[in-house]
């Protein structure tokens, strides 16, 4: 996807290109519009399939939801955020600026508040004796979804080789409460397969969640998570700032 794109078809032949390329890695079926429609929490197949022909152009929310949906990294979705929102205004220069900051005073003041009561309980989480699960400053999640994250059974991720430290993935459940989750995290063959209580949060915040922390292995750097039910995640490393604060911490140990 390095072409220039000037128009909305060639705009839906790049969404196309990402939803192909994501059942090719995942070496499933192509996603149908109804299965994009479930999985992305949105109203119309006919719609997505619209999106997909190039014949309406998406607006930023749900654009942001077909690109996670479809695996594109956070490059792919910044260069496809700017396309579209040129696009856009070349079609109504008149209009008002698409892309809106949304959080509000009360919002930001809320969310506040709840990141000091989780990062009260994790300070408390992290001094446990050895025996337990131990956690220390691990940085927010530069490579997830947004805050209305979709939710997907397979993620994967690959780490800086050169990094030396710990790295982790954040995961969380769309809803509001915590729930289990079987889950496999795959590195170089290996496995860690475990029954894990996944806490809601927001990965791409770094607030809330439960955090999987392991060393990098620079012979190593793919991850792919696997999970069931389907889970929000995103990954980091332990010189990310500012650091996450999830609700729960696990040391990963014992791959196999």
């Amino acid at each position: 996807m390095s072409t220039e794109v000037t128009t909305v078809l060639e705009f839906g032949a790049e969404l196309e290109q990402l939803r192909v390329r994501h059942a090719e890695r995942n070496k499933r079926p192509l996603l149908s519009a109804g299965e994009i429609t479930e999985r992305a929490r949105l109203s119309s197949a006919e719609t997505i399939t619209a999106y997909l022909a190039g014949t309406a152009l998406p607006g930023p929310a749900i654009l942001d939801r077909l690109t996670v949906l479809f695996g594109a990294s956070p490059g792919e979705r910044r260069r496809l955020n700017e396309i579209r929102d040129r696009l856009a205004a070349e079609a109504d220069p008149g209009g008002e600026p698409v892309r809106r900051n949304w959080l509000t005073t009360k919002t930001v003041l809320g969310l506040t508040a709840a990141a000091v009561v989780i990062a009260i309980a994790t300070t408390a989480l992290f001094h446990l004796p050895a025996a337990e699960p131990q956690g220390g400053k691990l940085g927010a999640a530069h490579d997830g979804p947004a805050a209305d994250c979709v939710p997907l059974e397979v993620w994967t991720h690959s780490f800086d080789p050169g990094f030396e430290g710990d790295v982790y993935v954040l995961m969380a459940d769309f809803g509001s409460v915590t729930r289990t989750a079987s889950v496999d995290l795959v590195r170089a063959g290996r496995h860690w397969r475990r029954t894990v209580d996944v806490h809601p949060g927001v990965p791409a915040q770094g607030t809330g969640g439960t955090m999987l922390a392991f060393a990098n292995d620079p012979g190593a750097p793919d991850v792919t998570l696997r999970s069931d039910p389907a889970l929000c995640a995103a990954f980091g490393t332990s010189a990310t700032e500012p650091a996450a604060v999830p609700a729960l911490y696990l040391r990963v140990d014992g791959w196999s």
